[in-house]
């Protein structure tokens, strides 16, 4: 993926109404390439997290994957804040790419 194909996902999900504090650009080692693009949105008021807690992942990723015909995606909750045994914070992670393979292999090692 080139700059200006991330650029129109920043496009595509900022249009689409969705907001997320967090936007990554995950390039690929030794290059101009880019592997995708990751979009994080942080829930920490109590309905939110009961919320983001009870969602349907795969339902999610599901829709997403509509919007985004041509391109893989992962969706994933992280409790990114926790006290004691209570979570206080989850992030809700999109990641947007072509090449899972790749993508499993350069990002996630």
């Amino acid at each position: 993926m080139d700059l200006s194909e991330i650029l129109n996902l920043e496009v595509d999900i900022t249009t689409s109404g969705l907001k997320f504090e967090e936007l990554n650009y995950i390039e690929h080692e030794g290059g101009d390439e880019y592997l995708g693009i990751q979009f994080i949105h942080s829930f920490s008021s109590v309905l939110d997290r009961i919320l983001i807690s009870s969602l349907d992942l795969d339902l999610l990723n599901e829709n997403i994957s509509e919007m985004f015909e041509e391109y893989e995606i992962s969706v994933e909750v992280d409790k990114s804040k926790t006290i004691g045994k209570s979570v206080k914070q989850y992030q809700l992670i999109i990641n947007i790419f072509k090449d899972r393979d790749l993508w499993e292999e350069t990002y996630y090692v």
